[in-house]
């Protein structure tokens, strides 16, 4: 019994409809089944700020136009950040929400084709709007987004993402500033607009005058066109230009306001002194007092027994306090000596000099130091420092203290230019107390374009381009990032991968050849790891055509790679590859078909006495779809049937060697030719896939509301291949497949996936996901309740939230909890994780218990962090932590 049991006589008929006139609907089978409501979370947390490029989510007209057919994955992610979750039966389509800066509630989705690692197609609202190899693209455009290019030599650039202007209803979540008392600032008093700077205007209710003094009383001033002084007297010499001025004195300019007890200018040394002063930054980075303040010609500031903080002067919650402290315009920066740091009038810390950013520019200076306690290390004390080397190039460099296990090095080198980026990763601990060896994990990034010749006429592009790739990484040994690791995802890595690439393509006028020179190997990071092959060298070259509608695609796919293994009693060799295939897609607005015909040929060269078997295989599909669509008031009904047969008449292959295969999730399965991933196996089939797919539109802006499938693949014969051998097939029909993605309100959303076994009766694996995420500007509240159900393996739940009490409070809070006790083998609980975030005017702290699986053992973790603002930047340790173990998390200093 199966899904589709009454309809095995009708199937073929689905396809015979394809030539009736069905009205026109959307495009794309694949398009969102699981990706819109990741897409849609991100809707209501436009945010005002430069967002991280790993957080990419939206998109707006200024970034739409830079990104065009023929860029790699890697150029997209760097413009635009990668979604966090792609479609899941096509794994090369990346979906984005665009939106008009004037109107944030008019979204359009855009969805992002990739072929050959390239961007084959963009799609906005489900229509074509650019598409490699076509003369025109489609009539959609977006408001205010020219399609100008990006220039070929500008496209590995980094550009920041703005996600959008700052709103009213954002500012007014924005985090209040400290209360900066009755200060005010030059552009609230100055009076002269046009004067010269030799200009010296002083007025006042009484003047009198002698030979070399002219005195001002009763609320006087004195304006220059850059600064302005008032007090109760102010006296000028008009010989030495010298002037003095007491009682209730303030000084504006156009950097700093200082309230003091009196002041002098002395003209010989173009140098103001004030005694008894408070000062305030009017870029709103700090304020302070000290005995006496001098500013020179230069416009450098020098403070003597000085304070500073970013809290109001009245009671701050911090505070620095210097015997001398010197603010220097020209290198934006301040150094101070003889510092003390106070919390609460408590003296923290001491240090004889520091050296700190006058501004919220790049600067080299240290980050935010952070405490915490682990089970497996002790107490630690980490204290990063950032080098600004160049400005395409930094470094940072963090020490942390582990009390049970020594002192460990962490470095982070980062390059980037037009045509390349580099990362280099050092972690390094000397002879672990508890390990007795050296502990070390390094890793080498690095993308670089060689060459590019690739010159663009309208769509067409023709000329040749070529890029290299390397990925290194090394552990030193099996135990380390059960040590080190501070998620779960990391301390249950396998193994770490390294490979090096040689890669590009070379465009004609009517397709493409692309290839790629490679190495891949792995190295176990696990105990019980097995070591996979390594693949030195493999050569690829794949060539393809560009076809119009209605017209004959081409495609060539060939390797040969050679795989060799560690253990000399593995099977080692090499296997060679070659698949031809042809097809002519017909579509028309109501129904799409695609027939294909192609031969598969594999053979092996084999060393240890392997056995060699070459075979050269027919293939030969036809795919077929209808759309039907109805308005319905302010929406747009979709029913999209689909079927896809499938023959491939191939036998056992028990004789190959497995050296990189193995079956692929079948979600992803159920319109591929191959259940395998790799060559080494091909599947046997003689099969029907049918599908059904309902979509619920907003017509308005685009976005889904609604979509669902099912499908299910009906076998009309046994299958004989599997990576086991000896083993056969005998169902009539595979599992059943359900997705299901729906925008529940405006804050809220549902995926739920389900694979269901008709034979048994059983659920084999089902997945939901809920999040409400109603946050906005500096309040997080946001909720996510996952359920993950595995039959034999596993079955857990996963809640995790925010939420933000006022401005300056929030709570964060993670529980994942497994049913099935097969991951721990110890222990139910898999993550715990509790905290508070105090996000102040001028300070931030977070506080955060943890206790997880590391994979071997639990651990207890504690993580305590202080950021004075003003003072120096966070350095991301603590919110990297909840941004991973909790989706959809933004830290509240970002919005600052």
């Amino acid at each position: 019994m199966n899904l589709f049991s009454n309809f095995k006589q009708i199937s073929l008929i689905i396809l015979l409809l394809a030539s009736q006139d069905a009205t026109s609907g959307i495009v794309n089978f694949i398009d969102s089944l699981s990706s819109a409501v990741e897409e849609k979370l991100s809707e209501k947390g436009i945010k005002p700020y430069i967002i991280p490029l790993h957080q990419g989510r939206l998109i707006n007209n200024e970034e739409f136009q830079k990104i065009d057919v023929g860029l790699s994955k890697e150029q997209v992610i760097y413009l635009l950040g990668k979604p966090p979750l792609e479609s899941p039966f096509l794994e090369n389509q990346w979906n984005y929400i665009y939106f008009n800066n004037t109107d944030v509630k008019k979204q359009k989705s855009v969805s992002i084709h990739f072929k050959n690692e390239k961007v084959f197609e963009i799609l906005v609202n489900n229509q074509s709007f650019k598409k490699l190899g076509l003369e025109n693209y489609s009539q959609v455009t977006l408001d205010n987004a020219p399609l100008t290019k990006t220039k070929k030599n500008e496209q590995m650039a980094y550009a920041p993402i703005i996600v959008s202007a700052v709103s009213e209803e954002l500012i007014g979540n924005i985090s209040e500033l400290c209360n900066v008392n009755d200060f005010k600032t030059f552009a609230d008093i100055k009076t002269l607009n046009n004067a010269d700077e030799s200009t010296l205007e002083i007025r006042a209710d009484n003047q009198s005058q002698t030979e070399e003094q002219f005195i001002a009383k009763g609320n006087a001033e004195a304006e220059r066109i850059n600064d302005f002084l008032k007090a109760d007297t102010i006296s000028y010499n008009t010989n030495a230009k010298n002037l003095k001025a007491s009682g209730n004195t303030k000084y504006f300019n156009q950097d700093i306001t200082i309230y003091s007890n009196s002041a002098t200018y002395k003209n010989s040394l173009d140098e103001i002194n004030f005694s008894k002063a408070k000062y305030y930054k009017t870029d709103k980075s700090g304020s302070g007092n000290a005995e006496e303040i001098f500013i020179k010609k230069n416009k450098d500031i020098i403070l003597e027994k000085g304070s500073y903080t970013a809290c109001s002067l009245n009671d701050p919650d911090w505070e620095l306090t210097s015997t001398t402290t010197e603010l220097y315009s020209d290198i934006d920066r301040g150094h101070a000596y003889n510092m003390v740091l106070k919390y609460k009038n408590i003296p923290v810390f001491y240090t004889p000099f520091m050296s700190f950013p006058l501004s919220d520019k790049r600067q080299s200076g240290l980050l935010t130091p952070s405490f915490g306690s682990a089970g497996n290390g002790g107490t630690s004390l980490a204290i990063p420092y950032y080098f600004n080397l160049a400005e395409n190039y930094d470094a940072t460099v963090e020490i942390t203290s582990l009390s049970d296990r020594g002192i460990l090095f962490d470095n982070e080198f980062r390059y980037l230019d037009n045509e390349s980026s580099s990362l280099l990763n050092l972690s390094f601990l000397e002879n672990d107390d508890e390990h007795g060896d050296d502990r070390y994990l390094y890793s080498i990034t690095d993308k670089r374009l060689l060459f590019n010749n690739v010159q663009s006429s309208g769509t067409i592009s023709q000329g040749t381009n070529m890029y290299s790739s390397i990925s290194y990484s090394r552990v030193s040994d099996l135990e380390y990032f059960d040590d080190f690791g501070d998620s779960l995802s990391t301390t249950s890595q396998s193994s770490v991968r390294r490979d090096i690439r040689l890669y590009g393509e070379k465009y004609f006028r009517n397709g493409i050849i692309d290839y790629e020179i490679s190495s891949l190997s792995y190295q176990p990071s696990q105990p019980g790891v097995s070591t996979q092959y390594k693949t030195s060298p493999s050569l690829k070259l794949n060539i393809s055509n560009f076809s119009q509608n209605q017209g004959i695609k081409y495609n060539l796919k060939t390797s040969i790679e050679k795989f060799k293994h560690k253990d000399n009693s593995k099977t080692e060799g090499t296997r060679y590859l070659a698949y031809p295939s042809i097809e002519m897609p017909m579509r028309t607005e109501g129904w799409e078909l695609i027939p294909k015909l192609g031969l598969r040929y594999i053979d092996y060269n084999l060393n240890n006495n392997g056995s060699e078997e070459s075979k050269t295989t027919p293939i030969a599909s036809l795919h077929g779809k209808l759309y039907f669509e109805k308005n319905v008031g302010n929406n747009l009904f979709t029913m999209e049937p689909e079927a896809y047969l499938l023959y491939i008449p191939v036998g056992n292959q028990d004789a190959n060697p497995i050296f990189d295969s193995g079956v692929s999730e079948f979600k992803y399965s159920l319109f591929a030719e191959n259940k395998f991933y790799g060559e080494d196996r091909l599947n046997d089939a003689k099969q029907m896939t049918l599908a059904l797919t309902h979509r619920i539109i907003d017509e308005e802006s685009g976005e889904e509301l609604f979509t669902g499938t099912l499908g299910q693949i009906i076998y009309f014969d046994d299958r004989d291949v599997h990576l086991e051998s000896n083993k056969k097939s005998h169902s009539d029909a595979s599992n059943i497949i359900g997705l299901m993605n729906a925008k529940i309100s405006d804050y809220s959303y549902l995926a739920i996936g389900a694979v269901y076994n008709p034979h048994t009766g059983h659920g084999m694996r089902n997945t939901a996901r809920y999040r409400y995420d109603a946050s906005t500007g500096s309040r997080n509240k946001l909720f996510n309740a996952d359920y993950r159900f595995n039959r034999g393996e596993e079955e857990e739940i996963d809640l995790s939230g925010v939420y933000s009490f006022n401005r300056n409070f929030s709570v964060v809070g993670k529980y994942n909890y497994s049913f099935s006790n097969n991951r721990s083998n110890v222990e139910d609980l898999i993550d715990t994780m509790f905290g508070v975030e105090i996000n102040s005017c001028c300070y931030a702290l977070k506080v955060v218990v943890r206790n997880y699986w590391t994979g071997t053992e639990k651990d207890n973790v504690f993580y305590l962090e202080f950021l004075p603002k003003g003072l120096t930047s966070t350095n991301n340790t603590t919110s990297n932590l909840l941004r991973d173990g909790i989706p959809g998390y933004q830290d509240k200093v970002d919005y600052e």
